[in-house]
């Protein structure tokens, strides 16, 4: 991921990193587009694009996401701690 993608003066770990990517290819973000875990999901793409975000996740990290759970993904880091909690690690 180029570095250019992550807010200066943050630190990342591997499913951030992981995570971070994938937002900027679903959602088609130039890579000189900073993205951080404060980035609001909203903020950087359309619906269309949201839908197809949350499918690549479910593939990428084989678990599903419900229409409710969706609701409650507002940031970035929000996808990265839901995708990091243990019932779906």
């Amino acid at each position: 991921m180029p570095a250019s993608l992550i807010s200066p003066g943050t630190l990342m770990n591997s499913l951030e990193l992981q995570l971070l990517s994938l937002v900027q290819s679903e959602l088609g973000l130039a890579s000189d587009h900073p993205i951080g875990l404060d980035s609001r999901l909203a903020d950087l793409g359309d619906s269309l694009a949201w839908v197809g975000l949350l499918s690549a996740v479910e593939d990428a990290f084989d678990l599903r996401i419900d229409t409710e759970q969706s609701l409650s993904l507002v940031t970035v880091g929000d996808l990265v701690r839901f995708v990091g909690e243990p019932t779906h690690a």
